[in-house]
């Protein structure tokens, strides 16, 4: 996903397979990590923590902030999880910074390194020299890094360089969609600019397809990807503080719709989320089909419900405002008002299984919904309700971070069947917990530290 502000053109490109797992990979589909499966109720132990700028033999470098701002390093770490292996990219430090205090100290060049899960020790390096971000998740065990020179592709499991292009255009940006991969950038004539959308395998990016559409200003790209088997574009212009969206099929060319908004999102099975909009004076959300038609709108001026731990074998439903609505017709299936918070925020915190699990602040509980029907499963008293964040789940259990610690809920009835202490220093709003082949990986201010409880019974 790319960050826009106004007057700003930005594409977002729809291809691929089922909607359900758009931005998500499925704990059953991965590779077997080193380690069998743990039981995440029961309570964890620290297996190794790494501090970013201490990784054994690798002075003057430091982890940084996977995927995004890879040019600077701020004092804090992020990695991802492949099928294999932590993915983490390791920065050469400028001896003398130039940066603001604010842009945090200059990188030289970037290293990707996959950490082995067991001990935390660095198992191979890819040197792909200066590069500004790189794709957010891990798709088919690929990785893509990138500035607006050139493009890289890394297979995870051993480090090996897939390919290297150099797109000779701007605002360069990469999707990964399954096995495919989404390479965009702006031509630009003078006045006239034109968005490049090539398509191929990370072995072979752009020899599928290639692609132009006319766009109205230079700064274009993909922000999301729809798998319903059909490509489609949907670009916005800047125009008095909203954007113009137009969904586009890139096979055809056929314009589908456009719409005046401020953010349109893909959802559920080829539906569309317009959030929000303006109606009678009043901030709406809606639910549009393919065509852009109407289905079902919210009158409540919410903010997207995101972020959320998910483990499910069905599609989940999308979540709008204080509703849970069809994924496939879109169409309303229950709601309560305890799906958001006093200031519009979603309270939603994870979609584990057959439920929806939110933090109640008004009341201090922990509720568990049946996703499909809304019936209150279970309530928990929680006092620090307010302050849960993130978490992971695989489906049984739900672990989450509080002021009070690290925790894990049970799903079949709520209970919460272990709790225990943050790593030293550890803030829980900028901590993050990383599913790591069902491995507990806590990423917190400049460690990253795995934990892992007692293995499952066969």
């Amino acid at each position: 996903m790319i960050l826009v502000s106004a007057l700003t053109t930005v594409v977002v490109l729809a291809v691929g397979v089922t909607a359900v797992f758009m931005s998500r990979v499925r704990d059953d589909d991965r590779e077997p990590a080193s380690w069998p499966p743990p039981d995440l109720g029961s309570v964890p132990s620290q297996v190794w923590s790494l501090h970013a700028e201490r990784v054994p033999g690798h002075d003057g470098e430091a982890l940084l902030a996977l995927p995004n701002t890879l040019d600077a390093y701020h004092g804090y770490v992020s990695v991802l999880d492949a099928p294999t292996v932590i993915v983490g990219a390791l920065g050469r430090l400028s001896s003398e910074n130039d940066n603001d205090v604010d842009e945090g100290r200059r990188v030289e060049s970037v290293r990707l390194v996959g950490l082995n899960r067991v001990d935390g020790s660095v198992q191979w390096e890819r040197p792909i020299g200066r590069v500004r971000e790189c794709t957010d998740r891990v798709e088919s065990g690929v990785i893509a890094c990138w500035n607006d020179e050139r493009v890289l592709f890394v297979d995870t499991a051993d480090g090996r360089l897939l390919s290297e292009i150099s797109p000779e255009m701007a605002n360069v940006d990469v999707v990964m969609a399954g096995d495919r991969a989404y390479v965009t950038g702006v031509e630009s004539q003078g006045s006239r600019h034109n968005l490049v959308v090539s398509a191929g395998p990370p072995s072979a990016p752009g020899s599928t397809f290639r692609r132009s559409v006319p766009v109205a200003g230079p700064l274009s790209g993909i922000a999301d990807i729809l798998f319903s088997g059909e490509g489609v574009v949907v670009t916005n212009i800047g125009n008095a503080g909203m954007f113009r969206f137009t969904v586009r099929d890139f096979y055809t060319g056929r314009a589908r719709f456009s719409l005046d908004s401020n953010q349109l999102l893909v959802v559920g099975d080829g539906l569309f989320l317009n959030s929000p909009v303006m109606v009678d004076g009043g901030s709406r959300q809606q639910i549009l089909d393919g065509q852009g038609t109407l289905v079902s709108a919210a009158a409540v001026p919410a903010y997207t419900h995101s972020g959320m731990a998910e483990a499910t074998d069905e599609q989940p439903p999308v979540l709008m405002a204080d509703g849970a609505y069809d994924p496939q017709s879109g169409r309303l299936l229950w709601r309560n008002p305890l799906l958001l918070r006093r200031d519009n925020t979603g309270a939603v915190q994870a979609l584990a299984g057959r439920t929806v699990i939110v933090a109640a602040q008004e009341s201090g509980e922990l509720i568990g919904f049946n996703s499909a029907t809304g019936e209150q499963r279970w309530r928990t008293p929680w006092r620090d309700a307010y302050w849960v964040y993130g978490g992971m789940t695989d489906g049984r259990h739900y672990i989450f971070t509080d002021y009070g610690g690290i925790h894990a809920l049970r799903i079949t009835d709520g209970e919460v069947v272990w709790s225990r202490p943050l790593p030293e220093g550890a803030d829980p709003r900028q901590t993050a917990i990383v599913n790591a082949g069902g491995n507990i990986l806590i990423t917190a201010n400049a460690t990253i530290s795995m934990w892992r409880g007692q293995a499952s019974s066969p």
